[in-house]
């Protein structure tokens, strides 16, 4: 799908309530890798699926919009009846610390997600109509849980980050004991900060 015209249609399910900064990052990324702006369009999840994907449109509808989509050869449009499913990565190399590293480091993609564990799927409205009165965000996760239309390619993978709110302990190993103030700057700080938090109540932390 390298052509601009042959994009799918993209669809954020959800995405009316991505106002974060890394909500708007990673639609930012999906959008880059896989369709123009003027495709992407956010998909309320207790919209109807049928007012929506109905039609002969290929849509990636994006359950995961904090997942990075790992650069590559674009998917085709998926077979008649088939749904492509994206691959994962469960967590980045170690050497990887930007997003610009993780564009530049190969990693291998394994067919491991299904149901809601998947970023996105890809698929063609027309082969798979609504049922009555189904919501959108049912809609998806029924087609991502199906599998015997399921497939997958090497073109549509993403690496799902770690879950916000872990305690991050290979970071939080490396700050020295007591702290009484830390400073709060991002890239798993949110994380640590709150690990150490509960580990002294006295922390304050700032940002």
């Amino acid at each position: 799908m390298s052509p601009t015209d042959s994009r799918p249609r993209l669809a954020f399910l959800g995405g009316e309530r991505m106002t974060g900064y890394g909500a708007l990052l990673g639609r930012w990324r999906w959008r880059q890798a896989y369709g123009s702006g003027e495709k992407a369009v956010d998909v309320p999840a207790d919209a109807l699926a049928e007012t929506i994907f109905a039609g002969r449109d290929v849509w990636l509808a994006v359950l995961n919009s904090g997942a990075v989509p790992l650069p590559g050869e674009s998917a085709p449009a998926p077979e008649v009846g088939r749904i492509v499913v994206s691959s994962t990565v469960r967590s980045p190399p170690p050497q990887a610390h930007t997003l610009r590293e993780l564009e530049e480091t190969r990693m291998a993609a394994g067919p491991g997600g299904i149901g809601e564990e998947a970023a996105a799927i890809l698929f063609r409205g027309a082969d798979f109509p609504a049922r009555p009165a189904e919501s959108a965000a049912a809609y998806i996760q029924r087609l991502a849980r199906d599998a015997t239309v399921r497939a997958f390619h090497p073109g549509l993978a993403a690496l799902v980050l770690d879950a916000a709110g872990e305690d991050r302990a290979e970071v939080t190993r490396l700050f020295p004991r007591p702290i009484r103030r830390l400073l709060d700057v991002g890239c798993a700080g949110g994380e640590a900060g709150g690990a150490l938090k509960r580990e002294m109540p006295e922390l304050r932390v700032t940002g």
